[in-house]
């Protein structure tokens, strides 16, 4: 994993970091907690949104754990941003890490990432949501056709 772009609050205290692994074809955010408005975490979707789509990664993990309301403040506006964005990614699945309690809208956010055909899971862990990423996904292969 490389570490590609760290955010930083207004007082300089990190609230985010991006990290990218583009033999798998994976981008990793970790959210700390530090984030105090919606444009702070806009900056960092922005970035791995569009990371995601110019190196054509197909899976996103997001340690999420300590990032409270993501959709708090404008929820029709997040649901319409996060729809037109991920329409022009190659995203196949993403992983939320995050305590069962821990994140307020979890539940619209895995919606709306379902809705624009993307697979999702939540994990306790970054190894089981890791894990879950690698895996290959399952593609129908058409049945094989005997000539006579």
């Amino acid at each position: 994993m490389q570490s590609i772009k760290q955010f930083q609050n207004e007082q300089s205290r990190l609230y985010a970091s991006v990290v990218s692994e583009p033999r798998q074809g994976l981008l990793m955010d970790v959210w700390n907690g530090q984030a105090q408005s919606t444009e702070n975490m806009k900056q960092v979707l922005d970035y791995s949104l569009n990371s995601i789509k110019e190196h054509n990664l197909s899976s996103w993990l997001s340690e999420v754990s300590k990032l409270d309301a993501l959709f708090e403040v404008d929820p029709e506006g997040a649901e319409v941003y996060l729809r037109q964005h991920l329409a022009q990614t190659p995203l196949c699945k993403i992983a939320f890490v995050y305590k069962a309690a821990g994140v307020k809208h979890i539940e619209k956010i895995t919606r709306i990432f379902i809705r624009c055909g993307v697979e999702v899971k939540g994990c306790a862990t970054s190894v089981m949501a890791m894990q879950w990423l690698l895996k290959p996904r399952l593609v129908n292969k058409p049945e094989p056709v005997l000539e006579l």
